[in-house]
């Protein structure tokens, strides 16, 4: 992808500096869990630093956890701890954390920092104001042999430009799909019963999202995304 390439190589302009990854779990995702995807992440791909964050407790909202003040607090407490940074940022979202992602984004924007580019991985999209601040990707995923769509398909194609990955192993499982968008060794039998145990369970991040090279399919410039119920 371009964008990685300028990134990488305006980064060189600060000894021994890389790009910030910041990751944000969806729901039910706990800080075990994302601490494992960010060890195996900084093992996959050593051209980028990674932080992860786990969905907020206490909120139970899949959608429109911005609007917590729970959501809202944890938005404005990383945006405190990165006053420092000066380092390009990618901000990525997973499921319901991908309204947070947005949220960052555009916060950290507004607070004069270098957002390279926001990635919301089966999410619910970009409302249209923060995508006129940041570049956005939405990544969504199908069943290599089967055609079936990840969770979030059809909601996540607003407002930005979309990559839709092929994923093997998930039987045309949904969950599945939505899962191995970050995590490479989730399993096929997933539902609304185990997601929350099984969906983050490992150490195996997919990172296809951030290293593919393919462009864009196309920029969805339809019904905006909005944050309200």
């Amino acid at each position: 992808m371009a964008w990685i390439a300028a990134l990488l190589i305006s980064s060189m302009a600060y000894a021994d500096v890389k790009p910030l990854v910041i990751y944000i779990g969806g729901a039910k995702s706990t800080s075990s869990q994302v601490q494992c995807w960010q060890k195996g992440a900084k093992s996959a791909d050593s051209r980028f630093d990674f932080v992860a964050y786990p969905y907020p407790s206490g909120v139970i909202l899949d959608h429109g956890s911005e609007r917590t003040s729970i959501g809202k607090a944890m938005v404005n407490n990383i945006v405190t701890s990165l006053a420092a940074e000066n380092r390009p940022i990618v901000v990525v979202g997973h499921s319901s954390g991908s309204d947070l992602a947005n949220l960052l984004a555009s916060q950290l924007v507004d607070a004069g920092k270098n957002v390279a580019h926001l990635y919301d991985l089966d999410g619910y999209g970009v409302p249209k104001n923060i995508a006129e601040k940041v570049p956005a990707t939405c990544v969504t995923g199908h069943d290599s042999a089967t055609g079936t769509t990840s969770l979030y398909w059809s909601e996540s194609h607003s407002n930005c430009d979309l990559r839709d990955l092929p994923i093997s192993g998930c039987g045309g499982a949904r969950f599945c799909l939505h899962f191995r968008l970050t995590n490479r060794t989730a399993p096929a039998a997933l539902d609304k019963s185990n997601y929350g145990s099984d969906g983050y369970s490992g150490c195996a991040p997919n990172l296809e999202w951030l290293k593919t090279v393919a462009p864009p399919m196309r920029r969805s410039e339809g019904t905006e995304s909005t944050t309200s119920s």
